[in-house]
């Protein structure tokens, strides 16, 4: 039996996981409605309630069926359903009520993949249910499409939209998934803030209305990310029912959580306030993909849902590669060169760092964020020999080399510019819109990703390095459509990001040993879609340790520590103070550890510390990167979790707090039994039994991360 099944007699579709179901019902041979989403012994929910007064029916259903008080699997505007619409589209005239009817069903082994766009990537075990809907107005065919990663309790969510017609037509809203909830006092769990603040677990009650997560700035954002999470207002790390969020996308979307009397609506997708689309005859659409899954066992739980699925079916096996690296940005900035730079290796070496990042300044005349960007050729005044050979400098050292690069970007100071200034984004008759000096290439136009292509195929073929940080530093402003002359829609936001993606995926191809760090000035494009092609995200510009024990507890509600990239810094090279640098590594080793500082200003003793740092991390690496999460404790600035690694079964313990002194009983419970573990750090053992019943942990430091080793 299959994880997906249509009960013919009850025309019941349901879609079960290891522990979850998730089904609705074709009612009157025409209407999908929401039946459940929830643990298996669960009951259903009752479509056939009492109608509301005003409530509207259809004329051929005779009063039995109230698109109102039935819980849409995918509402229609105007249909009747007064609730948040996932579908709304536009004719030629104005018209843009919509209403769509049953058609028929597949079954079909794996899944289709989303066109142009990143998606999961199915094996064996995946079954994808694909429902087609027609509007014989329109002449619109609609497939909701749902994919089933059964041992990951996640079920993804896409919608394909094809104009059979004979007339062009205007997509306002086309939502990926969209959830009925039976009335439930429920909370919700968003990732807020800003740059320097990005992923601040915040929650609250969902009140009687309707709440939005939304960008409209081209990227996921600092500001709200894609993931959200409902949950029971009793629902903790360890229990309670919790539904979980998110979406495969890198720029605008707009995630809608609607309360009314008697059932909470929650829907995933691209904003149509901004990437409404125009829908060409014989033209197919794609919504990107949006990922759910449900915990009985509380938010912990859904955490590990969604890292496993990430794990197994986003993140590339070839892209799992995480060098200790050493990035020069807080050593040097923009003041680099050659000579320099091999002095600085030679201090690297010594500490054990296998990587040097090269960031910002290796190209053109960029001195300063003013000029330089879109003319990718290595400045020779700094790099006298060339990449080439300063990479085989590097490499003989011992040392890999990476290379920071932001193709999106151009500035006004550069010879891009001057000879292509209608690459850029800009709205006709407009002024130009700057961000940082900064204006945004047209990555919709074929031109400027052939341009991009050839450089850094110049700059780079030769060359030993097997690291790029890319970089993306500004939103996307003052848009207009000036890619092809004629559109008039906002469809250029998704052409844009199509050939970002296409950009990746090159560079993927074009140079498959080489890894690429994710960046948009740290975390605004924290988001799986670009999981997807990167090995890691740079998680914040905000390197301050206190801070940074905040965004990194919230990047791990919704994302694999595996994908955190977390540095050590020097701000300004004023440190030198052991008891610091200790704060800063515990905080930065609770993932992908590295370091950005001028070693070779540092004093001997900082060095012999980093030194020992990486020793100790390197211990116990396999279970930060490839063990399971389990949140602890997150209130008043402290913040208490642990990684379980199943094959080694060895267990890191991390905490951060401001209020050192106090003394917490941690429960380790997802450990094997008939084990005994040793903590490094103080050679002190403990069974199995003593690490569940749970051992007392004193906060003499702002921040440890304890090692706990299984030795039998």
């Amino acid at each position: 039996m299959g994880s997906i099944q249509y009960d013919k007699q009850n025309n019941i579709f349901s879609l079960t996981t290891k522990n979850t179901v998730y089904s609705f019902k074709l009612v009157n041979g025409k209407f999908l409605v929401h039946l459940n989403y929830c643990g298996i012994k669960e009951t259903t929910t009752d479509y056939t309630a009492r109608p509301l007064a005003f409530a509207s029916y259809a004329e051929e259903q005779n009063e039995n069926f109230y698109f109102e008080t039935a819980h849409a699997e995918y509402p229609m505007f105007g249909s009747g359903d007064f609730g948040a619409d996932a579908i709304r589209i536009r004719n030629p005239k104005g018209n843009n009520v919509t209403y769509f009817e049953y058609s028929g069903y597949d079954i079909i082994k794996g899944r289709i993949d989303v066109k142009n766009l990143p998606c999961a990537y199915a094996d064996d075990k995946v079954e994808t249910l694909i429902i087609t809907l027609l509007d014989d107005v329109y002449q619109v065919k609609l497939k909701l499409c749902y994919s089933v990663y059964f041992d990951e309790d996640v079920i993804t969510r896409y919608v394909i939209i094809e104009n059979c017609g004979s007339e062009s037509l205007f997509v306002e809203n086309a939502k990926s998934l969209s959830v009925d909830i039976s009335n439930k006092e429920l909370e919700v769990i968003t990732l807020t803030g800003a740059h320097y603040f990005e992923r601040t677990v915040r929650r609250e009650k969902i009140n009687i209305g309707k709440f939005s997560v939304a960008s409209c700035r081209g990227t996921s954002s600092h500001h709200f990310n894609p993931f959200i999470a409902l949950c029971e207002n009793n629902a903790d790390y360890e229990s309670g029912n919790v539904y979980g969020f998110n979406f495969v996308y890198s720029g605008s979307f707009e995630n809608v959580i609607e309360k009314v009397h008697d059932r909470v609506r929650v829907q995933v997708g691209i904003n149509g306030a901004v990437e409404g689309f125009c829908l060409a005859v014989g033209e197919t659409y794609y919504t990107p993909e949006a990922v759910m899954t449900y915990s009985t066992n509380g938010i912990g739980q859904m955490s590990r849902n969604f890292h496993a699925f990430i794990k197994k079916y986003i993140i590339k096996k070839e892209n799992n590669r995480h060098p200790m690296v050493l990035n020069t940005w807080e050593a040097f900035y923009f003041n680099i060169n050659e000579e320099k730079l091999l002095q600085l290796a030679d201090e690297a070496v010594k500490v054990g760092i296998d990587t040097l990042v090269v960031d910002d300044g290796w190209f053109s005349i960029r001195n300063a964020e003013n000029a330089g960007l879109g003319d990718w050729w290595v400045n020779l005044d700094k790099f006298p020999s060339g990449l080439k050979n300063f990479s085989e400098k590097i490499y003989n050292k011992g040392l890999n080399l990476g290379i920071w690069i932001e193709p999106e970007m151009v500035n006004p100071n550069s010879e891009l510019y001057k000879a292509h200034p209608d690459w850029c984004l800009n709205a006709f008759n407009r002024p130009l819109s700057l961000s940082r000096n900064q204006l945004v290439l047209n990555m919709a136009l074929p031109e400027v990703l052939d341009y991009l292509k050839d450089k850094f195929k110049k700059v780079f073929d030769g060359v030993k390095f097997n690291y790029i940080k890319w970089d993306m530093n500004r939103s996307l402003s003052m848009v207009g459509c000036n890619f092809d002359g004629k559109n008039t829609d906002n469809i250029l936001y998704r052409k844009f990001m199509e050939g970002v993606y296409d950009l990746h995926e090159w560079f993927n191809q074009t140079y498959p040993n080489v890894m690429i760090e994710g960046c948009s000035g740290g975390g605004g494009r924290y988001d799986i879609a670009m999981m997807r092609y990167v090995s890691q995200i740079w998680a914040s510009d905000n390197t301050y340790p206190t801070d940074r024990a905040r965004i990194q507890n919230g990047s791990l509600i919704a994302y694999p520590a595996c994908m955190m990239s977390c540095h050590v810094s020097n701000p300004n090279n004023a440190l030198d103070n052991n008891e610091e640098m200790d704060y800063r590594f515990k905080v930065a080793s609770a993932g992908v550890l590295g370091y950005e500082m001028d070693l070779i200003s540092v004093s001997d003793e900082i060095k012999l510390k980093i030194k020992k740092q990486i020793e100790y991390y390197s211990k116990f690496k396999h279970v930060i990167l490839d063990g399971e999460f389990y949140p602890v404790y997150a209130k008043d600035e402290t913040y208490v979790y642990y990684y379980y690694e199943k094959i080694s079964g060895d267990v890191v313990l991390f905490y951060a707090t401001q209020k050192t002194g106090d003394k917490k009983t941690i429960k380790i419970s997802s450990i094997l039994n008939d084990c005994t573990y040793n903590l490094s750090i103080t050679n002190k053992s403990y069974n199995a039994r003593q690490m569940k019943e749970g051992i007392e942990i004193s906060f003499d430091k702002k921040s440890d991360v304890l090692f706990f080793e299984k030795l039998n």
